[in-house]
């Protein structure tokens, strides 16, 4: 592959290895966000509750119990659908993770790639360079001592 193209990819995989960083980051902050919002609603509703057995016992009117086990449903109600929330954004942030690990993948792929064709242009300059040492090595051998061996200076 030509080491320009490479380069192009490379920078490419690079591009879309952060952008898929970025967006698993943003997933992750989204969950820990929406399970803060659940541990919240969760506290109130075990605060409530507990108000409402300690209310109950002291008595209360009909009227105010069913205000307050209308507000229970309704913050049990907020609590399931948070939790279905916090269910969602730990899914996307699966998909984020899975994808930024293909991205990562890809990239250290390429870079690989790219270490063993500059290996091997390394190695194709070395024997060029070796090479050029014997024909001048040979050349200066072949200049003191004549093509066929022979001593043509003397020694």
């Amino acid at each position: 592959m030509d080491p320009t193209n490479l380069s192009m990819l490379i920078e490419l995989a690079r591009a879309a290895h952060d952008a898929a960083a970025a967006r698993h980051a943003q997933c992750a902050e989204a969950y820990t966000q929406a399970q803060r919002q659940l541990d919240v609603l969760r506290g109130y509703q075990r605060e409530y509750e507990r108000r409402a057995l300690d209310t109950r016992s002291r008595g209360l009117d009909a009227a105010a119990q069913d205000n307050w086990r209308v507000f229970l449903q309704r913050l049990q109600t907020a609590v399931a659908e948070q939790t279905k929330e916090v269910a969602r954004r730990q899914q996307q942030r699966q998909a984020a993770a899975a994808e930024l690990a293909q991205a990562r993948a890809r990239l250290a792929s390429l870079e690989k790639l790219a270490q063993r064709q500059a290996r091997a242009a390394q190695q194709r300059q070395a024997r060029r360079e070796q090479r050029q040492l014997d024909e001048l090595a040979r050349r200066g051998l072949d200049s003191r001592f004549g093509p066929h061996g022979l001593a043509l200076k003397g020694w």
